[in-house]
């Protein structure tokens, strides 16, 4: 007997005689084989020799017999049967897909795959370029399964804010099952390289006009072992000169403000 997938009962398969196996299922008879007891062996046999998902599942034997008082009376053991599917590559992206990006700025991790059976997952991940850790961001919490295609398949999306420490990270999804073997089909993406760095607010003095509040951002990021430093100002009317003055050209007395040294830090 074998248990529904979708009610709490079990369907009969075969029934076995002394000699004689009794099909109840059509399409298992077309695909199987069956051996049942006789004087010589008190084993009944179901050899399936075409496996399909479908086969997966919870299966029951039933002993029937007459007991010493003469009455009918039986005897039930379980066994479980897993279709084991190995987990394929994973569809991994990343967005935005820039590789250069400002801390604090957030990305969306896409992690699918077949996942094989049974029990499987996806798994998203970050690692250094200098070590072979890999730190888990999160896994899939369920899938879906196609039993046509012999099928399990996982999706997980996470959302992810940058931080400093995660400059020269990769970033990546793993897909496995209980059955998986290191290592698993997995997708890369990165390193990610991180700008960082403070922000600085000016403000402008202007004859005949209203001060005008200017805002600097400055990032560093390291790479070969070297510092390099990036500004962007917020300010139409902006220009910056040579040893960094700033000159506001809007209308009225033009003012040159003082050189500005930014402070790096490594």
């Amino acid at each position: 007997m074998k248990k529904n997938e979708t009610r709490n009962e079990y369907r009969k398969i075969v029934s076995y005689y002394q000699s004689v196996a009794l099909y109840h299922d059509p399409d298992m008879k077309n695909r199987s084989n069956s051996i049942s007891f006789d004087d010589s062996s008190p084993s009944a046999i179901l050899n399936i020799s075409e496996v399909q998902c479908k086969d997966d599942g919870r299966y029951q034997c039933i002993v029937g017999y007459i007991n010493s008082n003469g009455i009918g009376a039986d005897t039930r053991t379980e066994t479980s049967v897993y279709i084991q599917v190995m987990a394929d590559i994973p569809e991994f992206t990343i967005q935005p897909a820039n590789t250069t990006l400002e801390k604090y700025s957030a990305v969306i991790l896409s992690c699918s795959a077949n996942v094989g059976r049974p029990g499987g997952i996806v798994t998203i991940w970050k690692q250094s370029h200098i070590s072979d850790e890999r730190i888990q961001l999160g896994n899939s919490s369920s899938s879906v399964t196609d039993t046509g295609n012999c099928s399990d398949y996982a999706n997980l999306l996470i959302t992810y804010n940058l931080s400093r420490s995660d400059d020269g990270f990769s970033f990546g999804c793993t897909s496995k099952n209980k059955h998986t073997n290191d290592p698993a089909p997995s997708k890369e993406e990165g390193p990610r390289t991180i700008l960082y760095g403070e922000d600085r607010s000016y403000e402008t003095l202007s004859s005949g006009t209203t001060p005008r509040n200017l805002e600097e951002r400055n990032y560093e990021s390291l790479s070969n072992g070297m510092t390099d430093t990036y500004s962007s100002i917020d300010e139409r009317d902006l220009r910056v000169g040579e040893g960094a003055q700033y000159e506001y050209l809007g209308s009225g007395e033009t003012h040159t403000y003082s050189s500005i040294q930014p402070t790096v830090s490594m």
